[in-house]
């Protein structure tokens, strides 16, 4: 487990007034917004008889068990017994446990570890796209992988499987040399930028503009525990796929991404978007499915490495490092 980290989790819009059950890294969690719009993500357990508070409604801001109706405010510390005598008090102690939560990039992120932590422990800046208002088109959408996050994250950063597994989508186009590459890391994130030739990634795209330029670049990007950025870029347009894996448990990823591009903004665009990246996704989860085994093997000499291989060594090094 990774540990003293924010995960981004969840879609902002999808948290609401009503419980929503979160499960990540073998545990379930509740999110709900109070009255306020404030966000408030506690442990799915009631201290009484350990229901599920995601099966409860939101009774004056707090959240009340199915079971037998105790009442959580957004601390965690409970506030009423329906069944205790009316001079009784609730001992401190009678509380779930809260993680610190908060938001960006319209993403829902909570921090696992010591919540000590938290304010001292910032969210990369990875989507500045996102705060450029109009100059950019958004779309979201979801995929499900029986795989662990940590090969889920691997096949986003692995470029050299793209003439095989995507051959029927952008892989089809053939695979770009790595040309001019520039690789960078440090203690939580990898980066690899390198140029790309546009008669390889442009033609298929459709309704495009008269091209200026014949070569792009392709940047590819990871941050610990659970992000990946590729952005691949020319002169006259440019797409961001910004993807967060959520570690539900040990062999289920739900991957949660934001597309955006800076062109083609109208809306009747969608469709098309949406098309291509839920098939280079499919493309990706028939393969990474069925990789054995399903967790990233840390031990440097378990798999063989080559030299397209850095972004993934410098992956399963950081995870070497900072797992717990």
């Amino acid at each position: 487990m990774l540990k003293n980290f924010w995960y981004a989790c969840e879609f902002s819009h999808s948290v609401t007034d009503q419980p929503l059950t979160l499960r990540l890294l073998n545990q379930n969690y509740v999110l709900y917004r109070t009255s306020q719009g404030k966000l408030v993500a506690l442990k799915d357990q009631c201290a009484h008889r350990g229901a599920p508070l995601s099966m409860g409604i939101i009774q004056d801001e707090c959240i009340q068990c199915p079971y037998h109706g105790w009442q959580y405010q957004p601390d965690g510390q409970c506030v009423y017994i329906p069944s205790n005598l009316e001079s009784a008090t609730i001992p401190k102690r009678v509380r779930v446990d809260r993680l610190p939560v908060t938001e960006k990039y319209d993403l829902v992120w909570v921090f696992i570890g010591d919540p000590n932590q938290a304010e001292l422990t910032p969210i990369p800046d990875l989507l500045p796209e996102h705060e450029e208002g109009d100059t950019w088109r958004k779309i979201t959408g979801v995929c499900h992988f029986q795989a662990h996050m940590t090969r889920v994250i691997e096949g986003f950063i692995d470029v050299a499987h793209v003439p095989y597994v995507h051959k029927q989508s952008f892989g089809g186009m053939g695979l770009p040399r790595v040309k001019n590459a520039e690789f960078e890391t440090d203690n939580f994130s990898g980066r690899l930028v390198f140029t790309i030739d546009r008669d390889l990634n442009y033609r298929r795209i459709p309704f495009r503009p008269a091209p200026t330029k014949t070569t792009g670049t392709q940047e590819v990007t990871f941050h610990l525990p659970n992000l990946v950025r590729l952005k691949t870029a020319f002169e006259d347009f440019s797409i961001v796929i910004f993807a967060v894996c959520v570690p539900v448990q040990d062999n289920q990823t739900v991957l949660k991404w934001l597309h955006l591009r800076n062109f083609l903004k109208t809306p009747l665009a969608d469709r098309n978007a949406r098309k291509r990246v839920t098939k280079f996704l499919e493309e990706d989860r028939q393969v990474l499915d069925q990789l054995q085994p399903k967790h990233s093997p840390l031990e440097p000499r378990a798999e063989f490495h080559v030299s397209e291989d850095a972004m993934t060594i410098a992956f399963r090094n950081l995870l070497r490092h900072h797992y717990q």
